[in-house]
Parts: structure tokens; sequence; C-alpha cells
């Protein structure tokens, strides 16, 4: 199976179980967050981000927006990571290649590429263990087909 399909067939468990795990996380926690900017490599290309977290002891569930068709930089997601941060998840956002501070071309690269970004972004969220438990993606587009 395709990286992308993998993605697209995740986002969809997620749309029904993402408001179970805010639910959960939500009720105990303060409104309260920090950010940290981040980096991460996809074989030679650096790409740039943000981590947003709500300020609490132990890990909490994470989640990483992805950016739609076209050139995306991390501010278009920013008020969502907020609201995840606040509901009590470590939210990472990050700049689509060639666009704001990460390397790369995003018109040159592969749907493969993209997803590769997709799931190293995923890999640094959950390798920052003492931040996350689990890690969710979420991707939001508004050029969707029609």
């Amino acid at each position: 199976m395709h990286k992308w399909m993998r993605l697209w067939l995740g986002s969809m468990l997620i749309a029904g179980l993402l408001p179970l795990a805010v639910a959960q996380t939500a009720a105990s926690l303060g409104t309260e967050i920090r950010e940290q900017a981040v980096t991460f490599h996809v074989g030679s290309i650096k790409l740039a981000g943000t981590l947003l977290r709500p300020i609490q002891r132990g890990p909490v569930p994470g989640i990483v927006l992805l950016a739609g068709s076209g050139p995306g930089t991390r501010s278009h997601l920013r008020l969502f990571a907020e609201r995840f941060a606040r509901d009590g998840f470590a939210a990472l956002i990050f700049d689509k290649r060639g666009s704001g501070e990460s390397e790369g071309s995003w018109t040159e690269e592969s749907l493969d590429d993209l997803a590769d970004d997709a799931l190293a972004a995923a890999a640094f969220s959950s390798h920052n263990r003492r931040s996350t438990r689990s890690v969710w993606e979420s991707g939001a587009s508004a050029r969707q087909g029609g």
C-alpha cells in the first residue's frame, strides 16, 4: 500500500477517534501552552516547525498537523495547533518543503516524498517520549476536488 494511502486511512481513523481523546484530556488540563522551535530531516531536506504543548508534567498525546495542497507554512495551522495544545495535546506544525523556513521544493517532489515528510514528523514527535505518549496525524486542505 502506498504511503499516501496509509496516511489517508490513518486520517479517517483519527476523524472517528480524535474527539474521544480530546474529551478525555481537555477535562483535566489548563489552558497555558508553551512552544518550541524545532527542525527535523527527511534525507538531506531540513524541515522547520513549531511544537506547541500544554504546560504540565508528564507525557501527553501528540498530533502532527499537515498542510494541504499548494505552499504551506505552519502559520496556516497555528490556530488548530493552539487549540489542540490547550486541549492537552503536543501539536507539531511545520513548513511544507520549500515554504517558510523549510528546505526543498513542494512543486518538484512526489506525493511519496510529501508522505515521507509526514512520517518523519510523526517519528520526530514519537521520539520525544518525554512530551508525547502517542502520535496522531491530521491533514487539512482548502482545495479539495469537486
